[in-house]
């Protein structure tokens, strides 16, 4: 110590110091250590981090399979035949078809526009997405859940204020009536990313049409599998 203060001459160092410590810069620079020591700890980091991060487990093994064009009526079985043959692929572990248009929300204070989305009942299940609130679709409710219907966490933000009660309520959908299962995550996102309800694909009677714009299906693919591939 007696060296240092030598070599660097004491006196004048701590006259130095003192003429930072009272600078503006120097109050605004501990100021703002302070406001970012207090958002560490308040628990504001890691809700930015949960949203930016995924809740679909390996999202990196998750891949959109989208056929081109636009269509307006394509068949369940269609759809059902197409993801069997994907399911042939060895570099998949898991797909389920999806199909998405343009709809109409009517709930009892308003008919809003949304984007919707039909489902292979396994759908959720290939993406391993859990629900927020309440559950997602699973394998059989296509018998016993074909008029049940989950929405995205911003529907349910935005029109239904958040209500912690809303699995249960019925809603209409495109006309038809539906009961509301779940919410999803806000942090889920997928192609296109304003998809505000989900229904199962339609299997009840023949001819099994779906009025629906895009086709495409999602697909879990092994470990190392490219896009390209």
């Amino acid at each position: 110590p007696a060296a240092f203060w030598v070599r660097y001459d004491r006196d004048e160092f701590l006259a130095r110091w003192e003429q930072v410590r009272r600078s503006p810069g120097f109050a605004l620079g501990a100021i703002s250590a302070v406001a970012v020591l207090a958002v560490a700890f308040s628990g504001v980091i890691p809700a930015i981090r949960s949203l930016l991060s995924s809740p679909i487990p390996n999202p990196q093994q998750v891949q959109i399979i989208s056929i081109e064009g636009k269509f307006r009526r394509v068949r369940t079985e269609t759809l059902l035949d197409l993801a069997a043959a994907w399911k042939g692929s060895k570099l998949l572990t898991a797909v389920a078809p999806y199909s998405w248009a343009a709809g109409k929300l009517q709930t009892q204070q308003r008919t809003v526009p949304v984007l919707f989305a039909r489902v292979g009942p396994e759908f959720f299940q290939v993406l391993q997405l859990n629900a927020a609130i309440g559950r997602t679709f699973r394998s059989g409710d296509e018998n016993g859940c074909s008029d049940c219907a989950v929405l995205s966490h911003e529907i349910w933000r935005y029109q239904f204020h958040s209500d912690p009660t809303i699995v249960g309520r019925k809603v209409v959908l495109d006309g038809f009536p539906r009961t509301i299962i779940g919410v999803l995550p806000s942090n889920f996102r997928l192609l296109p990313a304003d998809i505000s309800a989900w229904m199962l694909l339609d299997c009840a009677q023949p001819p099994h049409s779906n009025f629906i714009e895009r086709i495409g299906a999602v697909a879990r693919t092994v470990p190392g599998a490219s896009q390209r591939r």
